[in-house]
């Protein structure tokens, strides 16, 4: 038989036990967070280090020094404090600097445009029509292929009822060759006459003289948002110009449904007039205002996040699996069915360029 006092001492190893555990759990608590925390800052760091690069206020040279100069701060740190602890305060009060300054830029409606985007269109609504003013109407006279196309100006005044508005078309242009990222816009069908005319509308940013698309500008605030509202022709014709593939897919949605977006993106290019906002990549883009518009009439709430809004090019698969394409056509067609450009080039100038590209 095993003494008495021999299971008073395994006893008292109990709590001994129990502690060591508990402060294995709280170090691996404190690690973690540590991690998190440390991640937090790079994250922090590395978003600051781009807003400084594309800082929309200063010159591109002077942010690619300041961004540079940000990016070398924790090595330049490390030489001249010795705690850690510090040297993470001074870079998160950095970063924190960097932000707050980003965050008091404000977008204007007041600069240098390019002549796509000098004369913007302005939509008059009411109960029963839309009155549209400078409806953009460019005909291009040269390929582009990755340069601006060269073109003649021109601009329409139009008057809408809303109650001829027919249909709605979503058109996705591949900014590639492989199926990532693409501009979307949407063309709405109207009658005048008992014939259809079709006027487009493209979320797009805002350009001033000499500056250009940059996926990574658009993350911080180097463009505006605009509506640009044209006739189909010069919307369409742009973008074949740049050498894009264009692909048109008409929307089944009751007339009710397509008149209620209509409205809708009409009172979205007027607010942006005189409440302009910034562009974003990712949040702010072509795709997702066409896909804030539709959402307000659609059953289905598709998130913006979603990688098929991200990567443009597949959007069209959103329209199919939702059933807002007919049925019968995305069932039964392939998808270069609805591409835009071969019949785009066999257009003869003077004829129903909306009625000659569509199948």
């Amino acid at each position: 038989m095993q003494p008495l006092n021999t299971y008073k001492q395994n006893d008292s190893t109990l709590p001994e036990q129990v502690t060591s555990r508990s402060d294995k759990i709280r170090a691996a608590i404190r690690a973690i967070l540590r991690f998190f925390r440390v991640l937090l800052l790079v994250c922090m760091l590395l978003w600051s280090v781009g807003a400084l690069t594309y800082f929309p206020v200063i010159p591109s040279w002077l942010g690619s020094i300041a961004g540079l100069g940000l990016l070398l701060m924790p090595w330049w740190i490390a030489k001249w404090v010795d705690s850690p602890e510090q040297r993470r305060s001074y870079i998160f009060l950095t970063t924190v600097g960097v932000m707050l300054f980003w965050l008091l830029i404000p977008p204007s409606s007041n600069r240098d445009w390019d002549e796509y985007h000098g004369r913007i269109a302005v939509p008059e609504i009411t109960a029963s029509s839309v009155s549209i003013k400078d409806v953009r109407s460019f005909r291009y006279t040269s390929t582009g292929h990755g340069s601006a196309p060269d073109f003649t100006k021109a601009y329409l005044d139009l008057e809408i009822p809303i109650d001829q508005i027919e249909g709605m078309d979503i058109a996705v242009a591949d900014l590639t060759a492989w199926r990532g990222p693409a501009h979307t816009m949407i063309s709405f069908s109207y009658r005048v006459d008992d014939q259809l005319r079709y006027i487009n509308v493209s979320a797009e940013t805002r350009r001033e003289k000499g500056e250009s698309y940059s996926i990574l500008r658009g993350f911080f605030k180097h463009y505006e948002l605009i509506y640009v509202i044209a006739d189909e022709q010069d919307a369409l014709e742009l973008r074949h110009a740049y050498g894009e593939k264009v692909r048109l897919y008409p929307v089944s949605l009751p007339k009710r449904a397509i008149r209620k977006i209509f409205v809708d993106v009409m009172n979205r290019a007027r607010k942006l007039q005189s409440q302009p906002e910034f562009y974003h990549t990712i949040t702010n883009n072509c795709t997702t205002q066409i896909l804030k518009h539709i959402s307000k009439v659609a059953e289905n709430d598709i998130s913006i996040l979603n990688w098929r809004i991200i990567m443009a090019s597949h959007s069209d698969e959103l329209l199919f699996g939702y059933g807002m394409v007919d049925a019968e056509l995305s069932a039964s067609v392939p998808r270069d069915h609805f591409l835009t450009n071969e019949r785009a080039d066999s257009f003869v100038e003077g004829t129903d360029y909306s009625a000659h590209i569509r199948p």
